[in-house]
């Protein structure tokens, strides 16, 4: 674009489920070329695959801005993006998940997730883990509870059995 727009909303920091202070997925987590990334395949809620898409400004004469915020990485440089649980789950707030583009990830991974599949794993996944909760009978357990109490793998069931893919 010629001129700054905002593209994006607020991103949360999420509940890390061991330990940490906060959790968001970094540029490492999906890039091949970058060492350090975490395998989030264990706590996988949702997955998505896309370049990171991001576009710096241009000037009036459209020669581009060599700005920062234009990074694009091409899709065979990004490993799938499994979407973890803790993603979803924000600080200092029980019993709500957030989807689509307020995911717990940098600036970066956003750029890769912001697209309608990641959007649309990660709602799918929100709403289809709120309502297992419920179905659960226990008015006390909240979404950080089905990391740390090891039900993890009974929702990942869950959700494949409602369509939603965790693997390719």
């Amino acid at each position: 674009s010629i001129y700054p727009y905002i593209r994006e909303g607020r991103r949360i920091l999420g509940r890390p489920a061991y330990g940490q202070e906060q959790f968001f997925m970094r540029e490492q987590d999906i890039r091949k070329d970058i060492p350090g990334w975490r395998d989030f395949r264990r706590s996988a809620i949702g997955i998505t695959h896309y370049a990171i898409d991001m576009h710096g400004c241009r000037y009036r004469n459209w020669e581009p801005s060599r700005s920062s915020s234009s990074a694009p990485v091409s899709e065979e440089s990004i490993r799938p993006i499994f979407i973890p649980l803790e993603s979803l789950i924000p600080q200092r707030i029980d019993n709500l998940l957030i989807g689509s583009k307020g995911i717990a990830v940098t600036h970066i991974v956003g750029a890769s997730t912001r697209i309608h599949v990641g959007e649309w794993a990660s709602g799918a996944a929100a709403g289809a883990t709120a309502a297992w909760i419920l179905q659960q009978g226990d008015p006390s357990l909240t979404p950080q509870e089905v990391i740390s109490r090891g039900m993890l793998p009974r929702l990942q069931q869950h959700l494949v059995s409602q369509g939603i893919t965790l693997q390719w």
